[in-house]
């Protein structure tokens, strides 16, 4: 029981700050969205990622891994089409200068949104759980 509310408080903040860090993530700011994103995506983590790794195992092992950001991203999909509150969309980034480095502007369809998205949350989590 101890493991499953740790998980929910985890996965709760990691939707959050992954809602601060990225702004192609929308959020309706309500505490009960988060909530119920939080437990999604226990669920999903708990249940659906582990099939999910299972029926994806031969193109896993294929690729030596690399495949892995493509359940990641499915499991994002399902957690954004089951909650309302929450969602990937499209994002503008505009670019910057830095002491003669320039990172054009690029536009970021919503397929990729939901790539750098999954890999923030996952870099989130893995951070959080070394640290915890």
């Amino acid at each position: 029981m101890k493991g499953i509310i740790r998980a929910l408080f985890i996965n709760s903040l990691i939707l959050y700050l992954a809602y601060l860090i990225f702004p192609g993530i929308v959020y309706d700011g309500s505490l009960q969205t988060l909530a119920i994103s939080g437990i999604t995506l226990t669920i999903l983590n708990r249940f659906v990622k582990p099939l999910l790794k299972l029926l994806l195992l031969p193109i896993n092992l294929i690729t030596l891994g690399v495949f892995r950001w493509f359940i990641n991203v499915f499991t994002l999909f399902i957690l954004t089409a089951i909650v309302a509150g929450y969602h990937v969309g499209t994002y503008q980034f505009s670019g910057f200068v830095y002491n003669g480095f320039i990172a054009p502007p690029i536009f970021f369809n919503q397929f990729f949104s939901f790539v750098i998205a999954s890999s923030i949350i996952s870099l989130l989590t893995n951070s959080l759980r070394w640290l915890l």
